[in-house]
């Protein structure tokens, strides 16, 4: 699983199990109905846009260091993923991607040279 980052945007975990990819995601004061997940054509797309609350509107900070306006995580998923088990859970902050791979699927093997 590959991915690209762009500035503003939360950081990943990517965990290559033996049955499955788990993307963990680091997205602290987010709430998960703001969050969307999409698998198309081999890329999954994970998208946030944060409204900007009323009462914020005209707070004027000296410092602000946290807080996303949004952001889009994408991520090159192989073939041999099972696209309909896909699941996720939001927890204390951690948006976590199980993504299964195919029972049958051979992701490493030896070549006997003729």
């Amino acid at each position: 699983v590959n991915h690209s980052n762009c500035d503003n945007s939360p950081l990943v975990n990517v965990i290559n199990e033996d049955k499955q990819y788990v993307i963990e995601l680091a997205a602290p004061g987010i709430k998960k109905e703001d969050i969307s997940i999409k698998l198309e054509n081999n890329k999954l797309v994970i998208n946030s846009e944060k409204k900007e609350a009323k009462d914020e509107k005209n707070v004027n900070y000296t410092v602000r260091e946290f807080g996303f306006n949004g952001f889009t995580k994408t991520f090159v998923v192989p073939k041999e993923i099972d696209a309909e088990k896909i699941n996720a859970d939001y927890n204390n902050g951690i948006l976590s991607v199980s993504i299964p791979k195919k029972e049958d699927a051979v992701l490493s093997r030896s070549i006997k040279i003729k």
